[in-house]
């Protein structure tokens, strides 16, 4: 009994909540009709000729001044533009000048913010190139200690190992014995 009951108000609280949400969108979106209409108005069309469009620029010549004209380059805020007003976004795709001249010329320029992230980026590859010649790190215990430098302890010197004599040399036949510890082999009499 008690599972249906909270059951049922997990129904009651999606639907009243459902509700709400419905209320509350209700108040703040206007109805079309309440939209003030917009006014059309009519331009004489414009003939666009002369365009040259390069890597980082667009230049073309309209024959009437102060008549839009669509760009179709994808608009973004670091195009300038000589000759007209703008530009203005008016899609994604699109974007539109208002000439103040007959000739137009629109140029995309890099921020300083742009130069900044490529020096930023010339000096990592520096910093990888460099880290690569100098080596890798190495740490004086299996794992690395932060709290300590990056250089690395010089290991204790090893006593050379003793040469072999001829006699204790095996030949490629014999069996030889190692002794526990790594002691040298012992000359092996074999009875023969």
């Amino acid at each position: 009994m008690h599972r249906q009951k909270s059951f049922s108000m997990v129904r009651f609280g999606v639907r009243s909540a459902a509700i709400i949400l419905m209320l509350c969108l209700a108040c703040f979106i206007t109805p079309l009709s309440a939209a003030e209409p917009i006014e059309v108005v009519e331009l004489d069309p414009v003939t666009v000729s002369n365009v040259d469009i390069q890597q980082q620029s667009i230049s073309f010549e309209a024959d009437q001044v102060g008549v839009p004209v669509l760009v179709r380059v994808s608009y973004f805020p670091t195009w300038k533009v000589d000759g007209a007003d703008g530009p203005y976004r008016v899609a994604p795709n699109f974007m539109v000048v208002i000439p103040t001249e007959n000739q137009v010329t629109l140029s995309y320029s890099k921020t300083p913010l742009d130069w900044f992230f490529y020096s930023l980026k010339l000096v990592g590859i520096a910093l990888c190139f460099y880290w690569r010649r100098k080596g890798d790190v190495v740490y004086p215990g299996d794992r690395p200690d932060w709290r300590a430098g990056s250089t690395p302890e010089p290991e204790p010197e090893s006593e050379p190992e003793p040469e072999l004599g001829p006699a204790a040399t095996p030949a490629s036949d014999e069996l030889v014995e190692v002794a526990p510890g790594g002691a040298p082999p012992a000359a092996v009499d074999d009875g023969r």
